[in-house]
């Protein structure tokens, strides 16, 4: 029962809402939200096309009856301030350089005697350039989150695992 223009607008409104989630390794997460990047919906006719497309009957018909089988999904476009992103994305608590924690190779250990295998540990370090370019990406999708356990290269890794040891042993 919107006009384009209110419809718009209220798009517009909700884009104002909008919220990445953030999830780490170490079972943490951070919120990036729309305000927070100056994101902002960008009309692009989809929903005046869309009502065009509206035939009147039908219309009338899914209010009264609350038809859902005719709704329509728009894929909205918004823009953001990339340089405000990277800015406040470096400073969550998960990417500061104080909180990160470097990852350690396995090694040989002699104790008592005895040789044996001190396994390698993961650590929570970023590649700071891979995760910006996957949450870049996630925003520009609108997506609600973004696991970075799943994002290939997005922390970094012991180069000696304890495998590569014990054969070198």
């Amino acid at each position: 029962k919107l006009s384009a223009k209110k419809a718009e607008e209220k798009i517009a409104e909700n884009q104002k809402n909008y919220v990445l989630k953030i999830n780490f390794r170490n079972k943490k997460s951070e919120k990036i939200s729309a305000n927070e990047i100056d994101m902002s919906y960008v009309p692009d006719g989809q929903v005046e096309d869309l009502l065009k497309k509206q035939k009147a009957s039908t219309c009338f018909k899914n209010y009264l009856f609350n038809h859902k089988g005719n709704k329509k999904t728009l894929k909205t476009k918004a823009s953001y301030d990339a340089d405000k992103l990277k800015t406040v994305l470096y400073a969550t608590n998960e990417m500061k350089d104080e909180n990160q924690v470097a990852p350690t190779n396995a090694r040989l250990k002699y104790s008592d005697s005895k040789f044996s295998v001190e396994k390698e540990k993961q650590g929570n370090e970023v590649n700071k350039e891979v995760v910006y370019n996957a949450v870049n990406d996630a925003i520009s999708k609108q997506a609600a989150s973004i696991n970075l356990k799943s994002v290939k290269d997005a922390y970094k890794t012991p180069t000696k695992t304890t495998k590569d040891v014990k054969n070198e042993a």
